[in-house]
């Protein structure tokens, strides 16, 4: 298990594979671990860092509010601490919004761009209020009774059809995130 400081936080990554850099960001209310089929095919050509973003997975619960550009500091610090000065950016949702930002402000850290199901605009005044609201019943009543209406958002028809095992597992671990962490995440995309 690798380990990085940046403002305050332990940001978890795993750090393999031999090559050109390339990172891994992962979607929100996931972790690294959404890459585990990835990474073992990706490490044979490539060196894959697959952080674990701020509030998510095994990196520190976050206590004050914080900026994608926060969390684009935060995988900045892993590539110092590794001293890799350029990668590819792989991200899908939130990891892509980070890949985004470390794009905008720092283009020579950044040799390509892989994005995947991810927006570059703010969050329409709908989905805003819908963010506030789910946000507000998950810290009263946890998450669990907002699980099957995330999966749908998370997964489409035909993965939750054929896929269940995956579903299940995912519920499961986000049954277990940290709420607090979770609404400023959500907060950050907003």
């Amino acid at each position: 298990m690798a380990v990085v400081h940046n403002q305050g936080l332990e940001i978890f990554f795993e750090d393999s594979g031999a090559g050109p850099p390339i990172v891994l960001g992962h979607s929100f209310l996931c972790s690294g671990q959404m890459w585990r089929e990835q990474v073992p095919a990706l490490s044979p050509k490539f060196r894959v860092i697959n952080p674990d973003l701020r509030g998510h997975g095994r990196s520190a619960h976050v206590t004050r509010p914080f900026s994608l550009y926060d969390a684009m500091s935060d995988v900045m610090a892993v590539l110092d601490q590794l001293s890799i000065e350029r990668a590819v950016w792989c991200g899908l949702s939130i990891g892509g919004m980070v890949a985004l930002r470390a794009a905008l402000t720092h283009p020579e850290r950044v040799g390509g761009l892989i994005l995947l199901d991810t927006d570059a605009g703010a969050e329409t005044g709908l989905r805003k209020l819908k963010y506030r609201a789910m946000g507000v019943g998950a810290g009263v009543v946890g998450l669990r009774p907002f699980l099957p209406s995330m999966a749908r958002l998370m997964f489409g028809a035909t993965t939750r059809r054929q896929n269940p095992t995956l579903v299940r597992e995912w519920k499961r671990q986000c049954a277990r995130l940290h709420v607090p962490s979770l609404l400023r995440c959500l907060l950050s995309i907003a």
